[in-house]
């Protein structure tokens, strides 16, 4: 497991099911990490396309990573291509970067996602 692997090298990992139940509906959850001062690292493409996803994960106080390098990717060579980006990743929010949906390329490219014009807010839940 990706979380497990990540551990011994120094990484703070929570899980989603083990912090929340798993029919949470997202404005709930994505609060709760959000409060918690968390990233939320996902291979979930769909946030970018659908609401009221998008306009909540574009919108939270917290950073959120698509890693769409892992979307197409066997399990087993996972670990090694998010290792060869946290970094970047850290260093991006230790730069103080601003919050918002973060694309993570198979190139290691970081692309904003700018142009969300939000329907929804965490707010409104």
């Amino acid at each position: 497991m990706l979380a497990e692997a990540l551990r011994p090298h120094g990484y703070q990992v929570e899980l989603h099911d083990d912090n929340f139940p798993q029919d949470t509906p997202d404005p709930f959850w994505i609060r709760g990490v959000a409060q918690r001062g968390w990233v939320i690292l996902t291979c979930d493409r769909n946030i970018t396309r659908k609401e009221p996803e998008r306009s909540l994960f574009g919108t939270a106080p917290t950073h959120t990573f698509i890693l769409y390098a892992l979307s197409h990717v066997e399990r087993e060579k996972r670990v090694p291509l998010v290792l060869a980006v946290l970094p970047k990743l850290t260093a991006l929010i230790a730069a103080d970067a601003r919050h918002g949906i973060y694309r993570v390329h198979t190139d290691g490219r970081i692309e904003h996602v700018s142009g969300i014009k939000p329907k929804f807010r965490l707010e409104d839940f």
